[in-house]
């Protein structure tokens, strides 16, 4: 299947995927974007974790088993281009038993507050700089710093495990990067995932000349 998958999920804590749309907070390192613009959430396979009691294979066997699916590696489900799809594929879902991790910067309250009020879960929120003019330019369809912070804080209050991925960390995007490591260990952030800036020649060739 095209998004929901296993494949090398199978060596993680949460071992089941579901991609969707392309992200439209149009990061420019996005390895997900550079390598496929025109991803879709494909009918077929919403069907088929919606419905998974009515499907054999090791997918459907290990939620089942109540194993979580994260949504996603490959887009933010809380993008405008994914926003009202993933909402109504966890409200359908979360009827049959179906559990979920969330990997996002975020998107608007609302959205943000439907999935935070569910019983705990992960939510891996990325954070990639604290220069709000900054983030415009390299993430200009992605949340603000702060309102990053706040999510943070409102997952935490509800009991969630969040892990913060400072990802890419690059020091020259950061005014104060020790102040916000305080601002998370105040937060009781106990988990934090630094990646470095990969991006292959194919994937830096799709990058627009202003961004090189």
């Amino acid at each position: 299947m095209n998004y929901w998958q296993s494949g090398e999920y199978l060596i993680n804590p949460v071992p089941l995927h579901f991609g969707m749309n392309w992200c439209s907070h149009n990061c420019f390192y996005c390895f997900a974007n550079l390598n496929n613009t025109g991803r879709r959430t494909e009918l077929d396979d919403i069907k088929r974790l919606v419905s998974w009691k009515n499907y054999k294979g090791i997918e459907a066997e290990m939620i089942g088993l109540g194993y979580p699916v994260l949504i996603s590696n490959t887009t933010d489900p809380l993008a405008k281009t994914n926003e009202d799809t993933f909402l109504n594929i966890v409200r359908a879902s979360r009827k049959q038993g179906v559990k979920f991790c969330y990997q996002t910067k975020g998107g608007n309250i609302e959205a943000e507050n439907e999935i935070i009020n569910d019983d705990p879960t992960m939510f891996y929120i990325s954070i990639t700089s604290d220069r709000e003019d900054l983030l415009k330019e390299i993430e200009p369809g992605a949340p603000s710093y702060q309102h990053r912070i706040d999510l943070i804080r409102r997952a935490k209050s509800k009991g969630h495990h969040v892990v913060v991925g400072i990802n890419p960390l690059i020091p020259e995007w950061w005014n104060d990067f020790e102040g916000c490591l305080k601002i998370l260990k105040d937060l009781n952030v106990r988990h934090i995932w630094k990646g470095e800036l990969h991006l292959s020649h194919l994937q830096t060739a799709k990058m627009s000349e202003n961004i090189k």
